[in-house]
């Protein structure tokens, strides 16, 4: 338990520290924090369930994009300001060194695992964020439309 507290605290601060490197307002840094506590939270929380790493990343990954749309929209501010910091600690370094590691040291069955599990974190969080875009980017279409079809209803 002491080591998920720890775990995520770690990401909230990594995740805030990214905010500091994006020159990102006050209030906007608090969100980075707020978004690394519920990254690593979610993520804990679906790895103690499955140990699909192209799911519990892709899940994560939506939560996080759907934060980010949702304050970008409150703040008016791009969602990018809240999605970068957001997936500090998802980002795979881990894996990627010890991939490279069993390549340098010759031990190819490490490296082709910890590859595997790179390439499944990064579709997994690649698909979350296309999921959550396009779902956002149809309802966007969706208002816009519907705004279109009545005219007279935005002269009153």
């Amino acid at each position: 338990m002491t080591d998920h507290l720890i775990t995520i605290l770690a990401a909230s601060v990594g995740s805030t520290g990214f905010a500091f490197l994006f020159n990102t307002k006050k209030i906007q840094i608090l969100c980075a924090a707020i978004s690394g506590l519920l990254v690593s939270g979610m993520y804990i929380l679906l790895s103690s369930g499955t140990d699909s790493l192209l799911l519990n990343n892709m899940l994560c990954a939506m939560l996080v994009t759907a934060y980010a749309e949702i304050f970008a929209r409150l703040m008016k501010a791009p969602s990018s300001v809240f999605l970068l910091p957001a997936f500090i600690p998802l980002v795979p370094g881990g894996y990627l060194y010890y991939a490279m590691y069993g390549l340098v040291t010759g031990v190819p069955d490490e490296a082709w695992q910890n590859a595997n599990a790179t390439m499944l974190t990064g579709l997994g969080i690649a698909m979350g964020i296309l999921v959550v875009s396009v779902i956002v980017s149809g309802v966007d279409m969706f208002q816009k439309n519907s705004d279109d079809e009545n005219p007279e209803e935005r002269m009153e």
